[in-house]
């Protein structure tokens, strides 16, 4: 098991891990990523995204799609997920930035 560290709030810092895993020339069997911030204030990340969304879901996107080159067809992903408020409503693909109101379902 390795360990290669990343900020999730980060695009560029999930980009340079990747290039780090990918530099060590290993093969990657499995991925476990689970949510990185529950109930914090709502804020922009430095990549203008909300921070819930991209620490828990798209910085896990990109870095698994950086990776699969070095993966195998076996290899497996989980991406763990949370709920903070059942009482939120779901996204809508009109506002992923979640700039019209706060969306509280945390998915990764």
């Amino acid at each position: 098991m390795l360990f290669v560290p990343t900020d999730t709030a980060s695009l560029s810092s999930v980009r340079d891990a990747a290039n780090t895993i990918k530099k060590m020339g290993v093969s990657i069997d499995g991925f476990v990523g689970f949510p990185t911030v529950m109930a914090v204030p709502w804020e922009l990340t430095e990549d203008g995204n909300e921070s819930h969304f991209q620490q828990n879901y798209l910085a896990y996107f990109l870095l698994i799609r950086l990776l699969l080159d070095c993966m195998s067809p076996a290899s497996r992903v989980v991406l763990v997920t949370a709920s903070l408020r059942t009482e939120a409503s779901a996204p809508t693909w009109e506002d992923v930035g979640f700039a019209v109101g706060l969306f509280l379902l945390i998915y990764c």
